[in-house]
This record gives structure tokens, C-alpha cells and sequence, in this order.
């Protein structure tokens, strides 16, 4: 949230009904549970690696460089992606509370 200068994304809990709602249509899209973070652009949605990608967009600069790994296979992005999910809170410590700003 703090690299979105342009205050231009918009976060729901998945537990929320838009957050429900987000998790049926990509279920059904993807053919799997998604269990993991969705960013929807208006129009499409996208999971994992593809996500973080488009959502890096809209940050500032360094953080927009994200885009360049693109390049890299699908593939391998998403086990680098679940890699790093599987082992975020052992290297940067979980929070008490979610940074989720209020609507």
C-alpha cells in the first residue's frame, strides 16, 4: 500500500463478499481454488506471479522494475512466487494485523 502513491488499487479480504465473489470467478477461470493473491484489473483477473506483475504496475519506481521477470516462464515465476508465500513469515515476521485500509 505504501508504494501505491497514486492510491489507485483497491484491497478486499477474500472473506468479504466482493472478496467471495473474486474467488468464484477465478475458480472457475483457473480450475482450481485460488489460495492465493488476486488482482482483478477491471476486466481480467490474474493469480500468483501474473498478479504481482500487474499489480507492480501501478507502483512507483523501483517497484514498477517487477514487470521485467515477465520474461521469465510462467512456470518458474509461480514456484518462485509460492516459494516466497510459503516462506514469508519466517523471513520477514507476521503482523498482528493486516494492512488492509479501511474503504
Amino acid at each position: 500500500m505504501r508504494y501505491d502513491r497514486k492510491k489507485v488499487i483497491q484491497f478486499r479480504s477474500l472473506q468479504s463478499k466482493d472478496g467471495e465473489q473474486a474467488l468464484e470467478q477465478v475458480n472457475q477461470l483457473f480450475g482450481k481454488p485460488a489460495q492465493t493473491v488476486i488482482f482483478f484489473d477491471g476486466s481480467n483477473y490474474f493469480i500468483e506471479s501474473d498478479a504481482i506483475i500487474q499489480l507492480s504496475a501501478h507502483f512507483d519506481f523501483p517497484w514498477n522494475l517487477i514487470r521485467i521477470f515477465r520474461i521469465i516462464p510462467k512456470f518458474i515465476r509461480d514456484k518462485i512466487y509460492r516459494f516466497v508465500a510459503k516462506n514469508r513469515y519466517q523471513w520477514f515476521g507476521k503482523s498482528d494485523q493486516c494492512m488492509v485500509p479501511e474503504r
